[in-house]
């Protein structure tokens, strides 16, 4: 009777050891510890009478003011919030604020200097919206600046770990800050893909660029490979054909993506010596493997997927509701890219998106591609009414031109 006592004692402390290493895990891990089945995305390619157009019922067309203190032709990050659109130039790293009804220039978010309230260089920016304010990272003092809409300073705020080396940020509703990180030839510092900051001020990393390296200072591996979403942040890891999700600091994956062309393994990748997107890209378009994506757009009905250059490879776009994927072939021709476009079929330089917006933003010297291009196809309708007197008006000097689709 002992003898089944003392097993019995045994095994009872066995399920708690067991239920306690659990837990511990559950706390401290960043992916849930239970397997679960991932939905896949299969890419057909797209119809002949495909328009991506047909996803929205409403359209909003838009030159944004030129100034003598505010006038650029590109921009290389857009944020879209409190009723304002802010972009980063491309060129001096500035930022500026418009409103988003009309496009109507109001202000100038901080400026360039080492004095209160500037900034040496912006690496990234992001909306909180728990504070509404613009924040920016200023990766040469570690440091994030919060602005109101009317560009007055707020404060400043250094953070750990260290953020000198990041590709682009997004902060979750929640509070959650998410890091795409540069890879770069520095094992003293993270290699990790991407770092996480609590809302408590901890954070993380995961997601580990090894054994893949770079002999330059710095090589991105995206540009925009994360957003936010309604419950959390939507992201791909480097040379994944996975889509994953973080909420409430959960990771966990979203779509196993199907592609007609394989994504090659970090392991390979590695082998084809110091890495750049550059080399990957050409190397790819050798070999006929798939480079993986570059920037992520999410709405609360659909995730469109773009590659490095969507010339070569074109665009994925996701029905959330019915998990189907669709190929979008795209071209190098301005022509052909303009008439897609133009027809629907496409959409130019999408640079933000929200619960229920796809945001463009393009040059306005792209203009007169689309005058030639209507003379040219004098058959073409073009998928909104108020696009052509929209076009008509437009400075093709100005500044950039913003497209709003929405469902």
């Amino acid at each position: 009777m002992k003898i089944h006592i003392d097993m019995l004692l045994i095994k009872n402390k066995a399920v708690f050891i067991g239920v306690i290493l659990l837990l511990g895990c559950t706390i401290s891990c960043s992916r849930p510890a239970v397997q679960i089945e991932i939905p896949q995305i299969v890419f057909e390619e797209s119809t002949a009478d495909f328009k991506i157009t047909d996803s929205f019922s409403k359209f909003k067309f838009i030159q944004l003011e030129q100034t003598d203190d505010c006038a650029f032709d590109y921009i290389t990050k857009m944020v879209d919030a409190e009723d304002c659109i802010v972009v980063k130039t491309r060129i001096q790293n500035e930022l500026f604020c418009f409103d988003k009804g009309t496009g109507a220039f109001k202000c100038r978010i901080g400026n360039i200097g080492e004095g209160p309230g500037e900034y040496l260089t912006v690496s990234d920016f992001f909306y909180n919206n728990k504070e509404k304010s613009i924040c920016v990272i200023d990766p040469y003092h570690n440091s994030i600046l919060s602005y109101d809409f009317e560009g007055n300073f707020l404060y400043a705020k250094k953070v750990e770990p260290y953020i000198n080396k990041i590709i682009c940020v997004e902060r979750s509703n929640d509070g959650y800050l998410m890091f795409a990180n540069l890879l770069y030839d520095n094992p003293e510092h993270n290699n990790d893909a991407y770092t996480v900051i609590r809302p408590d001020g901890t954070y993380f990393s995961f997601d580990p660029f090894k054994p893949v390296r770079t002999k330059r200072n710095a090589s991105p591996f995206a540009m925009k490979p994360a957003t936010v979403n309604e419950t959390g942040i939507t992201f791909c890891e480097f040379l994944s054909d996975t889509l994953f999700r973080i909420e409430k600091g959960e990771i966990f994956p979203l779509y196993k993506l199907e592609l007609s062309q394989k994504i090659p393994s970090k392991e390979l990748v590695s082998q084809l010596g110091p890495y750049s997107q550059t080399n990957l890209y050409n190397w790819c378009l050798e070999t006929g493997y798939f480079p993986g994506f570059n920037n992520v757009f999410e709405t609360n009905k659909f995730i469109l997927l773009e590659p490095l250059t969507p010339a070569s490879f074109g665009y994925f776009w996701i029905n959330k509701e019915t998990q189907k994927g669709i190929r979008i072939p795209s071209s190098n021709r301005l022509d052909l890219v303009g008439k897609m476009f133009l027809d629907g079929k496409s959409i130019i330089k999408v640079q933000f998106s929200n619960e229920h917006e796809l945001i463009s933003i393009m040059p306005a010297a792209l203009v007169d591609c689309f005058h030639e291009v209507i003379e040219k196809n004098p058959g073409l309708t073009p998928f909104c009414d108020e696009l052509l007197p929209f076009l008509d008006k437009v400075d093709p000097n100005g500044n950039p031109i913003v497209i709003i689709y929405e469902h």
